[in-house]
């Protein structure tokens, strides 16, 4: 396809996503693919992490957004094999680290199909889990990618045969996941069956893989190749008939994977009995596959020390049609790796394997969408109101019908890289993209010394310039030897950019780097928009005349970012300039009777609203560059660029066709749309991190409000907002998350210098015994006014635990007793007035009591009491979790009917503080976040890794060895809030050796009193009066007394512990 063209026939067209478990190999896979289509140079495949477009994705080896490119592939018609077809190819590319989850479910729900990538020395990990149920839950057609074969034969040494019952040990393990998701919705469906008996569950034909179903693929991801069965099974047909032996590939395809193997007597394939393997029965897999490519490794990995191997490997290339000349050997002999793959990869390259499978496995959107609408649509809320055309037009993936598709988020694209795009639009061809990166590449390595030098040569002239200016401009000329100085003119700054790119990883030249860095300088800074469309509450203190200090000390100044929504269209057709409406995900088609027109900030995601907003332009999703294109069909991942998205504060969305929110009078005809809604992902956890966040200077706070609202907008697991203190508080899933959000605020968003404080996690508080009621005893007014309202404040009897008297709800005319108690749900006997679903606290009573507590007209405000008492406990104001509120007696309150009820304590307040001076008495404990941590290493260094789990004071889940493979597997479990550091402290101890995985596993009893204190004389002998250190007993009491702290909270805490030894200050 010359031409990049809108596909007009969905059937050619296949959207898939890449998910693995960290470090598996799905950037290298994608690579690969992508070299595939001359983007750039086969050799860098693997290595230049192509996707991965942030310079932090580049130094640290890991994928951190979700990204798309296009791709062309070719393959021949099946009814007319001379006849190639294009195809086009959605390849999205996923991170694989649990911080970046949500890219997951973004990734996921613009796909149809989803490689699972498993490296098949570590095997199934808990993320390959994590993806796999996502893919279930998003009705994703799964392929299976074996990657990493090439480490059986060079580090774990396998033989053929030890390879072979590896893999396959390894894909029953996959299958057992997969059995485990069906068996759960199989027994959900019975348990609420109606009709038991007429149960007949679905069959789970097709849901498991299985290499002769051609949905495994086995490979090499760095050395470039890989193959399936039915690939082989040409192969395999080939060589025997240039032998004389007739076998169909067909007859091959069915008995490559098995229990089957070669007789070369009789000339067939035959079963192997149980238990019969020999030498002479080895399966065909190990026998025509395994075993020629273990001999083409070993073969090549000794031919540098033994010359003569060079015959046999040309023998070997010969037999197999392998078109490598002794020339070419001879010249990589000395390099195995790279004569490896340069005959791998002309054998058996891996993109024709992979994008085959893909093709035949994979369904095509229209096919898809049969399946995977019908479901979508039923987890939507008001489902029944959609509009019957609509629904079909979304079911059949109808181009010429209806509009409608799904926004899985909203992207940060840089004003330059859309100008790029746009001033391209009238010339995409793709042939000369491909040339204009190779001649990119080529003026890359010529120009970059003297590149290099010029730069340098700037530098020192514009710091001997800024010398004689400010002492602020000095300091920062200091940096010039890390090239963190401010430019003053485009094509300077432009060069030190790319500079900086290229010494950050000085082994790969990456040409689109210095492509964009030049597209960058000759864009000119009239043509480049401000985004100013969000409104600064503090817009009215900037100073305009200080617009040269505000950049950030580092000299970097943020180049302005628009929004582009990441679309995958179900129907209809969509150009440059028509008129859609977005609705929000809690769109009621109800309720909801209008459309709105403001131009102002709107928060849909809050608001159960639509809005219609016009389209600016698409795209064409290319990696690290964007096509811009007139129209999108359906079937298509597209993004869409509009005025309106950075107005609006929303991360996901729908797109529908205006036409169906007017009648023949003008008016909105409800009913007709609803917003899709994808099952809730259990990859999108909730922030766990809270830090706090501060400019070096406090005039760029505005600047920084600012940056944390494009952040909000561009990352849906960022949670910022100014709290009723002031402070500007980021919510981010984990330790690496906040660095990436941080880098994005100084050098996109915010630009400005940061100061990040240290950061907080969540906390639960909750009870383990029950607490005693006794009868109501007379209380003072004074007394009755704050009832325990600070844990802390209480007081304290001779054995360190908190004592009240007994506590009742004092009420107008009425005497209300409360029990409480942990959460028992098997145990729910009572009448439930009131429910807290996230926290799993409940309010009842007996049907006896339920009716006296309707003649007190109070049972509104005691429900609203309750749950204000349970969303902040009195420990920490920390949520309460799992606990049962009883209502055992209402009385009235004849004794005290003549005295006085405070007026300004309302019936609300007074259950609040009544339940938490209930709950202190009832041992209240801490809940501490958690982490499930997994780490995979080589015995010689477990004695490395234990003490770093107990540093963080976690303790060890199971340890195991991992059959086959010389690696533990070591599950600890760890607090959140002394993780900090882990895996980067593991990395360093163990040189690498090890790498821990973290994931969220909620909140775990923290099994000690916040309130002990040492009492006997063993006790006080071994603490004294320190019972607030982390290294012991009274970890809980310092985490009680920091999280109080730092709220403000009060603590008791001594201020002056020996008063008679402060002097007095002399009187003048």
């Amino acid at each position: 396809m010359s031409k990049f063209q809108v596909p007009n026939d969905a059937t050619k067209v296949r959207n898939f996503c890449i998910l693995a478990h960290v470090d598996h190999g799905k950037t290298s896979l994608s690579d690969s693919l992508i070299a595939s289509n001359g983007f750039f140079s086969k050799r860098l495949a693997a290595r230049i992490r192509y996707l991965d477009s942030r310079e932090d994705e580049q130094l640290r080896g890991i994928t951190m957004m979700s990204s798309a490119i296009s791709l062309v592939f070719k393959m021949r018609n099946q009814e007319n094999p001379n006849k190639l077809d294009d195809y086009l190819i959605n390849l999205i590319d996923s991170p694989g680290h649990i911080d970046f989850s949500t890219e997951v479910s973004t990734a996921s729900r613009l796909s149809d199909g989803a490689l699972i990538v498993v490296d098949v020395v570590e095997g199934v990990c808990s993320q390959t889990i994590n993806v796999l149920r996502q893919a279930w839950i998003d009705n994703l057609k799964p392929l299976l990618v074996l990657n990493k074969i090439d480490r059986l034969i060079i580090e774990l040494q396998y033989t053929p045969m030890d390879a072979y019952n590896h893999l396959v040990d390894l894909i029953n393990q996959v299958n057992a996941v997969l059995a485990s998701f069906y068996h759960g919705e199989v027994i959900e469906a019975h348990s609420l069956s109606t009709n038991l008996e007429t149960f007949n569950p679905e069959d789970d034909e097709g849901i498991y893989f299985l290499p002769t179903a051609d949905n495994v693929v086995f490979t090499s991801a760095y050395d470039g190749w890989g193959f399936n069965i039915r690939q082989f099974a040409h192969i395999s047909s080939n060589k025997l008939s240039s032998n004389g032996i007739e076998i169909t590939a067909e007859e091959i395809h069915d008995k490559l994977w098995g229990d089957f193997y070669f007789d070369p007597k009789s000339k067939e394939i035959k079963d192997i009995p149980i238990g019969k393997r020999t030498s002479t029965k080895k399966p065909i897999f190990v026998s025509f596959i395994l075993e020629f490519i273990w001999k083409l490794y070993t073969t090549i990995n000794e031919i540098n020390e033994d010359p003569s191997l060079i015959s046999t490997l040309e023998r070997m290339l010969k037999q197999s049609n392998i078109p490598i000349s002794s020339k070419e050997i001879k010249a990589k002999q000395k390099d195995p790796k790279q004569l490896t793959q340069l005959i791998l990869t002309q054998f058996l390259p891996l993109p024709n394997s992979l994008l085959g499978a893909v093709i035949h496995i994979l369904p095509s959107p229209n096919k898809a969408q049969l399946e995977r609408v019908p479901a979508l649509i039923k987890n939507s809320p008001h489902s029944e109101c959609l509009n019957p055309k609509l629904k079909k037009d979304m079911i059949n993936c109808n181009p010429n019908g209806y509009i409608d598709g799904y926004i899985a988020k909203l992207v940060s694209v840089p004003d330059s890289v859309l100008n790029m795009a746009t001033s391209n639009s009238e010339n995409h061809d793709v042939d000369d993209v491909m040339e204009r990166a190779r001649r990119l590449r080529a003026m890359a390595s010529q120009n970059q010394a003297s590149r290099q030098t010029e730069i340098k040569k700037e530098i020192i002239k514009q710091s001997e310039q800024s010398n004689e200016e400010s002492l602020e401009e000095e300091k920062i000329t200091e940096e010039e030897n890390s090239f963190n100085i401010r430019n003053e003119e485009s094509n300077i700054k432009s060069d030190s950019d790319s500079d900086s790119n290229s010494d950050s990883d000085s082994d790969i030249e990456d040409p689109f780097e210095y492509e964009t860095d030049e597209e960058d300088a000759t864009v000119p800074e009239s043509d480049v928009e401000s985004d100013d469309s969000i409104e600064d509450p503090f817009e009215y203190e900037i100073d305009p005349d200080a617009d040269s200090d505000s950049e950030s000390l580092d000299g970097n100044r943020p180049e302005s970012e628009s929004l582009l929504a990441f679309t995958r269209l179900y129907s209809g057709t969509i150009r440059t300039g028509d008129e859609v409406v977005l609705l929000s995900p809690h769109y009621d088609p109800i309720k909801d009777g209008n459309i709105a027109y403001s131009s102002s900030s709107i928060s849909l995601a809050s608001q159960k609203s639509a809005i219609k907003i016009q389209i600016r332009g698409l795209f064409v999703f290319m990696g690290r560059e964007l096509v811009k294109v007139e129209k999108a069909v359906a079937g298509m991942v597209v993004g869409i660029e509009s005025d309106s998205f950075g107005k609006i504060i929303l991360n996901s969305g729908t797109i529908t066709d205006s036409r169906l929110f007017v009648d023949g009078n003008g008016k909105k005809e409800k009913g007709s749309v609803i917003s899709l809604t994808h099952e809730a992902s259990h990859l999108n956890l909730p922030p766990l991190l809270h830090s706090t966040l501060e400019p070096v200077r406090l005039k760029d706070l505005n600047k920084l409000i600012n940056g944390v609202r494009k952040l909000n907008l561009a990352d849906p697991c960022v949670r910022g907002y100014v709290n009723e203190n002031g402070e500007v508080i980021l919510e981010t899933a984990g330790e690496l998350h906040l660095e990436r959000c941080v880098k994005d605020l100084k050098e996109r968003f915010a630009g400005v210098d940061l100061i990040v404080g240290r950061g907080r996690v969540g906390f639960r508080e909750t009870i383990i015994e029950d607490a005693k009621t006794v009868d109501v005893e007379e209380i003072d007014e004074d007394e009755d006014e704050n009832q325990t309202d600070d844990a802390a404040a209480a007081d304290d009897d001779d054995d360190g635990i908190i004592v009240k008297r007994t506590h009742h709800l004092l009420l107008k005319n009425y005497i209300i007793k409360l029990f409480i108690k942990p959460l028992d749900q098997r145990e729910i006997k009572n009448k439930i007035l009131a429910t807290s679903d996230k926290y799993h606290n409940i309010l009842t009573c007996e049907d006896s009591v339920y009716e006296k507590l309707l003649e007190t007209d109070e049972i509104a405000s005691i429900k609203s009491g309750f749950l204000l008492a349970v969303k902040e406990g009195p420990l920490m104001a920390e949520p309460i979790e799992n606990v049962e509120i009883q209502i055992i007696d209402v009385v009235e309150n004849l004794e005290y009917t003549d005295k006085a009820v405070d007026e300004n304590t309302t019936s609300l307040t007074q259950t609040k503080n009544t339940i938490h001076s209930l709950f202190l008495l009832a041992s209240p404990h801490i809940k501490l976040a958690t982490y499930i941590a997994t780490i995979q290493t080589t015995p010689d260094l477990l004695g490395k890794v234990y003490p770093a789990i107990s540093k963080c004071k976690g303790h060890i889940i199971s340890e195991e060895m991992k059959e086959g493979t010389p690696y533990f597997t070591i599950v600890a479990s760890l607090p959140v809030m002394t993780s900090f550091g882990f895996s980067e402290s593991v990395r360093k101890d163990t040189s690498g050796g090890a790498i821990p995985t973290l994931e969220f596993k909620g909140f775990e009893l923290l099994d000690e009193d916040p309130f002990w204190v040492p009492k006997t004389e063993e006790e006080l002998e071994e603490f004294g009066d320190n019972i607030g250190s982390a290294e012991g007993r009274g970890w809980a009491k310092r985490i009680l007394h920091d999280v109080r702290s730092s709220k403000g909270m009060s603590t008791n805490k001594k201020i002056v512990e020996n008063a008679e030894k402060q002097r007095n200050m002399k009187k003048d």
